[in-house]
């Protein structure tokens, strides 16, 4: 696996033929090399798990055209190792779901992987991965938190920046955030804050957060998701720091976001608090902000 880090700057392109990224510390790798890593764990994005049972129940119909790429073929006799949460995570509330629905789509989840892909090793022991990823009723208001503040802000964040509004923009933001509790080294904040200082014109993070003229609760609420996926990557790089552990996404904005974000020293706490630095990338987080942006995390 590669090590060190990856800056957004490093090219997708080859890794777009295929359309499958795997978002790792450090960076963000083939999803296929991932795959063949040998104890990896793959956590799969919800359109990753849909693309792979989608396809895998075609096949078994005997719709031959909905086979269309090697991934799946190739993971049909594979002993990879999954977990299901974020398919689990989905849904249609404001948020993660109640306890008890999300403990039946996480059933329904491992059930439908378990058909799927018979070799894998699908993580099913639901109370062992909430406390080992320090899920709990928190995770349902901070997910809502961040919904009321994305709607909040989208009105600044419908177009592109224009330079001479950035600083302004940047100040606005922050005094949102204040208003929602949302933390400075937050990734929903350090997001934002890269949407307006971004001088990349294919700016990842203003994609990743979806923000557009009409922003609606679904536009904030798949933006969150995105968020809360990475959160999700996090913790789990924290909770065992030997075990590799790849995101699997076909979003590419969201593989950039992360290998711009460039996380590191991930871990918990003394009072078991996940804690993380982000160092963006420079066409990231231009150097007029980036003196802002530290001072801005180093105050909290």
């Amino acid at each position: 696996m590669p090590e060190g880090n990856i800056r957004s700057k490093f090219t997708l392109k080859n890794q777009a033929t295929t359309g499958y990224f795997g978002l790792v510390q450090g960076g963000w790798l083939p999803m296929l090399y991932g795959c063949a890593t040998p104890n990896m764990i793959c956590l799969l994005d919800t359109n990753v798990f849909d693309g792979l049972t989608g396809a895998f129940r075609n096949k078994k119909n005997g719709n031959k055209k909905a086979i269309r790429n090697d991934l799946v073929e190739h993971l049909y006799g594979s002993h990879i190792i999954i977990n299901p949460m974020l398919y689990a995570m989905e849904s249609p509330y404001d948020g993660p779901p109640p306890l008890e629905d999300f403990a039946s789509r996480f059933r329904e989840g491992v059930q439908k992987l378990k058909a799927s892909l018979p070799k894998a090793t699908v993580l099913d022991d639901l109370p062992r991965l909430l406390g080992a990823y320090g899920l709990t009723n928190d995770a349902s208001e901070n997910f809502s938190r961040t919904t009321r503040f994305l709607k909040a802000i989208s009105g600044f964040l419908k177009s592109p920046v224009p330079h001479s509004n950035k600083a302004a923009c940047w100040d606005e933001i922050l005094d949102v955030a204040n208003e929602h509790n949302i933390s400075a080294s937050s990734i929903t904040l350090t997001a934002s804050l890269i949407a307006v200082a971004s001088a990349n014109q294919k700016n990842a993070a203003r994609n990743v957060l979806k923000f557009r003229g009409g922003y609606n609760d679904k536009n904030a609420y798949n933006a969150a998701f995105d968020l809360f996926a990475l959160e999700i990557l996090l913790l789990m790089i924290a909770t065992d720091e030997s075990r590799p552990i790849q995101l699997c996404t076909r979003d590419r904005n969201l593989a950039l976001l992360w290998a711009g974000l460039q996380p590191n020293n991930i871990h918990f706490s003394d009072d078991n608090s996940l804690q993380y630095n982000f160092t963006p990338a420079e066409d990231f987080l231009p150097s007029e902000f980036r003196a802002k942006w530290k001072s801005l995390v180093e105050s909290t």
